[in-house]
């Protein structure tokens, strides 16, 4: 049941909050001086958009400030995939002073990844982390703190994954563009949605959560599978919300209609809490356009008719 797990997770966090006092065994100081870790915001009214609809003339600015003073170096790697194929540039752009403009293009992003400009294409997906030193030397990445049990090592990611997820703390450590697939066709799209441990979806919540995210031309629907608790606030929102769907808490059948004449439709995934979630979604004509497994991270979801999970 998830209360062990509950009871696991508490545990763990038990022993790092009590290791952290000694702070010669702790790789990360993040877990107990999170005050002075390295972090970059945008500047407020700045930002990167995800979606483009050209792909050789993707351009956006944006501008980044230290959030707490401390950043010797803020160095943006970039992980591109195109139909599939992973390239990587741990060193797409880097800023020294602040606050700084981050500018990134098309050409860019080809000069990056050594491919010409007109390989990049619809459905094709860029996600830049940032890796940054602080004034002392220590290193701090743009992703939820990892921890190793066999080897007892804790990453180098941010203490608390609210940093990278949460509307407020909206950030420059941790973002996706993509290249927008041609207008969906309309009609009925079919979502099957699993969870192998059989209790129903925990997304970005461990009491619920979102569901799968599809706005359409500035108009928010969700999707998700009802979760078999009821014994919490968080689980009983979930399972009243209108986008729950009932079944056997292993499958459950969801759908979302695409009107005619609909020219921008996003799908975002929220998360796994727990890595037990996978799903397809297949277009109206029964064609697999996305098919996700366990541990799918959240984010955007490119569905082009070749994507297949992508």
């Amino acid at each position: 049941m998830k209360k062990i797990k509950y009871l696991i997770v508490g545990v763990l966090a038990l022993t790092l909050s009590q290791s952290c006092t000694d702070e010669s065994t702790v790789n990360n100081p993040a877990l107990y001086e999170l005050e002075n870790g390295g972090f970059a915001k945008f500047v407020e009214g700045t930002g990167i958009g995800q979606l483009y609809s050209d792909p050789i003339n993707i351009s956006a600015t944006a501008d980044v400030y230290d959030a707490n003073n401390n950043i010797a170096e803020y160095r943006l790697m970039l992980s591109a995939n195109l139909a599939g194929t992973i390239y990587s540039n741990d060193n797409f752009q880097s800023i020294t002073s602040f606050p700084g403009t981050i500018s990134i293009t098309s050409q860019k992003i080809a000069d990056a990844i050594d491919v010409p400009v007109e390989t990049l294409s619809f459905g094709d997906s860029f996600t830049f982390i940032a890796r940054i030193t602080t004034n002392d030397g220590t290193v701090f990445i743009g992703e939820a703190q990892s921890y190793d049990e066999d080897m007892n090592v804790v990453g180098l990611g941010n203490t608390d994954a609210n940093l990278l997820t949460k509307t407020a703390y909206n950030s420059a450590m941790n973002f996706i563009m993509a290249i927008a697939c041609p207008p969906s066709d309309p009609g009925q799209y079919r979502i099957e949605m699993h969870d192998s441990y059989g209790d129903g979806w925990q997304t970005n919540d461990g009491n619920g959560g979102n569901g799968i995210m599809i706005t359409i031309d500035g108009e928010v629907t969700e999707v998700a599978m009802c979760t078999l608790y009821t014994s919490s606030g968080g689980y009983i929102n979930f399972n009243q919300a209108d986008f729950c769907v009932v079944g056997d808490y292993y499958d459950a059948t969801g759908y979302v209609d695409i009107p005619a004449g609909a020219s921008d439709v996003l799908w975002e995934f929220p998360g796994d809490a727990y890595g037990e979630i996978s799903f397809e979604i297949y277009a109206p004509d029964g064609t697999l356009i996305g098919e996700y497994g366990a541990n799918q991270p959240a984010g955007l979801l490119i569905l082009c008719d070749t994507d297949l999970g992508s």
